[in-house]
């Protein structure tokens, strides 16, 4: 049976319920427009971004500032991961960085296994378009840092496959594909975010 009591009841639990509701809204607006005010000294860059352009990623990330070098700064590559299939390891990463005077930098991080004395050679085709010396070896790979010359760029640009060309330390050469759909796009953006 409804009484007049119960009705009441009703309401006011209703009408407090809205006030919470209300007030917990006017909180949150109030707190979006804060935060939304733009701050003068407050770089509106992300501190992380992340486009995919076909089978390249542009990838940026902002430094601690604690970091030794570029620390505050926000550093961009141009990258394609290679994992083997079955365990989803990486096998290769390749990928570009422009450098403070606006060349390109390949940045190659290869698997253990390898006869370093022999390098690591780009083939589009039959035709050899870079040849490459490792650096260093790493807990995570053995790596090449090495500027780029235009002629690869041009070659990479206008291919559609590249492939990576390895020695293990029995002497096989490993050929490992490397797509180059998007390549052209994703450095476009490359540059464009290294100029900011």
């Amino acid at each position: 049976m409804i009484t007049a009591f119960t009705v009441r009841r009703r309401m006011i639990t209703g009408f407090k319920h809205i006030a919470r509701r209300a007030a917990g809204l006017s909180a949150g607006i109030a707190a979006a427009l804060v935060l939304a005010a733009p701050a003068a000294a407050q770089d509106d860059a992300p501190d992380q971004m992340r486009e995919t352009f076909r089978d390249w990623v542009v990838s940026c990330q902002r430094m601690p500032d604690d970091a030794a070098a570029d620390a505050g700064q926000r550093v961009c590559e141009l990258f394609q991961r290679l994992d083997q299939r079955e365990s989803g390891q990486r096998v290769l990463n390749f990928s570009l960085r422009i450098d403070d005077e606006g060349a390109p930098v390949a940045v190659v991080v290869a698997p253990f296994g390898l006869r370093l004395s022999e390098g690591l050679r780009v083939q589009i085709g039959d035709e050899q378009v870079a040849h490459f010396a490792f650096d260093t070896c790493l807990p995570q790979g053995c790596v090449v840092i090495a500027p780029v010359d235009d002629e690869l760029i041009a070659a990479m640009q206008a291919g559609s496959e590249a492939t990576v060309v390895l020695v293990s330390r029995q002497g096989e050469a490993l050929g490992l594909p490397l797509s180059l759909m998007g390549f052209s796009s994703g450095l476009a953006r490359l540059r464009a975010l290294s100029d900011a």
